[in-house]
């Protein structure tokens, strides 16, 4: 919330990221708009958080790991078939 709320947010990480980025010699950057934004035909997965994280690092059950591991299967298989994604 508040200005720009969470795209504002994104932007100006990706800003800070690019910056050091290119300090660094690196070419790649950081796009801080989201996939469908961007025109791609990928499905985002959920921010896991510190809870979940542990649940995993524990070997812990966990939904929003769960549910992130199907996202990243279905998006890796819409990638084999359209690979320009």
């Amino acid at each position: 919330r508040g200005p720009g709320g969470v795209r504002g947010l994104r932007e100006i990480a990706a800003h800070v990221i690019n910056k050091h980025q290119e300090l660094a010699g690196l070419e790649d950057r950081v796009d801080p708009r989201s996939y469908a934004d961007r025109g791609i035909d990928l499905m985002p997965t959920r921010h896991k958080g510190w809870m979940a994280h542990q649940q995993e690092r524990e070997g812990l059950p966990s939904r929003i790991v769960a549910e992130n591991k199907e996202v990243s299967e279905e998006n890796k298989e819409r990638v084999s078939r359209e690979p320009g994604i």
